[in-house]
């Protein structure tokens, strides 16, 4: 739902000759990352505080307290393959 309404009314504002556009406002973006992360953190930020904290992470008092990791077979497996996301593993066109 997000992919499919969000980002292309931001992309609109943009790309679409809207309020972001470099001819109403001289907004620059270099391959349109601005945008596009722009969005993104926005939502993230948005989902964190409709959520907000974890169940247990703080006491009464409001003091943090620690949560330990339950599966590191599962953390490790998630940190190696989200260090490799951004490598390019495809051949380049010759």
């Amino acid at each position: 739902m997000f992919y499919g309404l969000v980002y292309p009314i931001s992309g609109m504002w943009k790309w679409g000759g809207g309020a972001l556009s470099a001819d109403a406002v001289g907004f620059a973006d270099f391959a349109g990352s601005v945008v596009v992360h722009a969005v993104g953190g926005l939502a993230g930020l948005a989902g964190a505080m409709a959520l907000g904290p974890r169940i247990g992470r703080y006491s009464k008092e409001g003091k943090s307290q620690p949560m330990l990791g339950h599966t590191m077979p599962l953390a490790a497996l998630g940190s190696s393959s989200c260090g490799s996301a951004g490598t390019d593993l495809t051949p380049a066109a010759s």
